[in-house]
């Protein structure tokens, strides 16, 4: 073993060393603390390039007062929570601000189940079929299969925001965003939090334009 070489090895690898370290150390944190939350009935999560963080609560707001949710956690509460997580402009800034490990962070919790993400995200996480079906939403208000995004089976995951009056009314940027909802095994279709998210995205596009 040449220990000279392991010296310097680690000398001009530290950086990339450091960020990876940090890396772990900060998803095994974070996924702590997800794992210790109270469990909501409706979380919410943004990721786009837009500041959105004092507009999305509002959202929340709004789906509250609707009375289409019910108190999945039996706490004699509604509880709805909001992410919001911003892209930087530079791939340099996400690395930095470790962006990718938040989001998978985010998704791998299964505290948010109704997602309003950039294309870019939704196509990376629908590899590992992150994403429930929607094709039923989609075709209930019309839209067009083109313009959504799809799983090699046809099965719709994600529909445009783009022309959301709803989010447009609450200053919630929409270009290039998408709805999308976190997927869910079979026998849990009926579990209240899914249905939930559901019930709240139907909500949302019913003030599609």
């Amino acid at each position: 073993m040449d220990i000279k070489k392991i010296k310097n090895s680690l000398y001009y690898n530290w950086i990339k060393i450091a960020a990876i370290v940090f890396a772990v150390v900060f998803i095994a944190v974070t996924f702590m603390q997800c794992s210790q939350r109270k469990e909501t009935d409706l979380g919410i999560m943004y990721v786009g390039k837009a500041v959105v963080s004092e507009n999305l609560p509002k959202l929340a707001q709004e789906i509250e007062k609707t009375n289409i949710i019910s108190d999945a956690d039996e706490d004699g509460e509604i509880t709805l929570n909001t992410k919001a997580i911003v892209i930087p402009l530079s791939k340099e800034k996400m690395i930095e601000q470790q962006v990718p490990e938040q989001i998978q962070v985010e998704i791998i919790s299964g505290e948010n189940l109704l997602y309003i993400l950039e294309k870019e995200t939704l196509i990376s996480y629908a590899v590992d079929e992150s994403f429930a079906d929607i094709t039923d939403l989609a075709e209930k208000f019309n839209i067009s299969k083109e313009n959504c995004l799809s799983y090699e089976d046809g099965s719709i995951y994600a529909i445009p925001a783009g022309e959301n009056a709803l989010l447009k009314e609450l200053e919630i940027e929409t270009s290039g965003m998408y709805f999308a909802l976190r997927n869910y095994l079979p026998k849990d279709k009926d579990k209240l939090t899914n249905v939930n998210a559901k019930n709240a995205l139907k909500y949302i596009l019913e003030r599609k334009n």
